[in-house]
């Protein structure tokens, strides 16, 4: 089950438009630290490609906004809780799946976030929609350099991961999310 199953739909904002999130941590610009700190081709590639793009329509509901294991409580094979609340907002439901997607693409691989999109269409009883760019999104979270998020991840009992390797499973996540966005467009 993913964890990112309880918020496709939750809290749907009917009578209020609260003001909408578009990426997950709204108050960290990845953008500008990437240029303060450098970048790569391909993370400046994205960039650009989604600036050519409308933000997707759909339903805004209640996003966590920092949706990733480290923020996750489970029983067995269930997860039971989020925490860590002080990126929530209102967005779409593609902030969240793709929030959990592109971690778990970073911890075990690509195919671990098609399992995360299957889990979650599973359960939401319909197909997610927009998939590529929010997954573009997610991955934009990051800078160059995925050393900064290193501490957190063996914080998490995943000391066999390091910078190169998250480097690399960002970049095969992003590479995948943008040929998809591309045949998405045509």
């Amino acid at each position: 089950m993913s964890p990112a199953i309880g918020f496709g739909g939750l809290a749907r904002c009917t009578s209020c438009r609260p003001s909408s999130r578009s990426s997950p941590i709204a108050d960290v610009d990845f953008a500008a630290q990437r240029r303060e700190k450098g970048t790569t081709a391909l993370l400046t590639a994205a960039e650009e490609r989604l600036e050519q793009l409308p933000a997707p329509g759909g339903p805004t509901v209640l996003v966590h906004g920092d949706l990733w294991f480290g923020n996750t409580l489970w029983s067995g094979d269930r997860c039971t809780g989020l925490v860590d609340w002080d990126c929530a907002g209102a967005g779409s439901p593609g902030i969240d799946l793709s929030g959990a997607r592109f971690d778990a693409a970073l911890m075990f691989g690509l195919p671990a976030a098609e399992q995360v999109l299957e889990g979650w269409q599973h359960a939401a009883c319909r197909r997610a929609e927009q998939v590529a760019y929010w997954d573009v999104v997610a991955a934009l979270g990051t800078l160059a350099d995925m050393a900064f998020c290193v501490p957190a991840l063996h914080d998490q009992g995943r000391s066999d991961l390091d910078a190169d390797l998250l480097g690399l499973r960002r970049d095969a996540f992003l590479s995948t999310a943008l040929s998809r966005l591309d045949v998405d467009d045509q």
